[in-house]
């Protein structure tokens, strides 16, 4: 199920450069996670978006490399947003 997950998400986000959630295909992963697919069907579905995620890659709008600084800002302040630390005061 992590794997048709993974490979979705992957898919969705060299298409468009966004990840939707809840994940639409949530029906079809609870399936795979109650065992209503059998393991046959499950690797064909993976080989199939696998085949998919790397034709996509190749006319992916996204950079070839990323801006580690960026994401480094980025999560750093998600961080401190999340721990309720005031930027704007003096540290303490």
């Amino acid at each position: 199920m992590h794997t048709l997950r993974l490979l979705y998400e992957c898919k969705e986000i060299l298409q468009s450069g966004a990840l939707t959630l809840p994940r639409p295909e949530r029906d079809l992963l609870i399936r795979v996670r109650t065992g209503k697919c059998t393991l046959e069907r499950v690797l064909d579905m993976a080989n199939w978006l696998f085949a998919e995620c790397e034709q996509d890659g190749e006319k992916s709008p996204l950079p070839e490399r990323i801006d580690r600084k960026a994401v480094s800002k980025v999560l750093a302040e998600c961080y401190l947003q999340s721990w309720g630390v005031d930027r704007a005061s003096p540290a303490s």
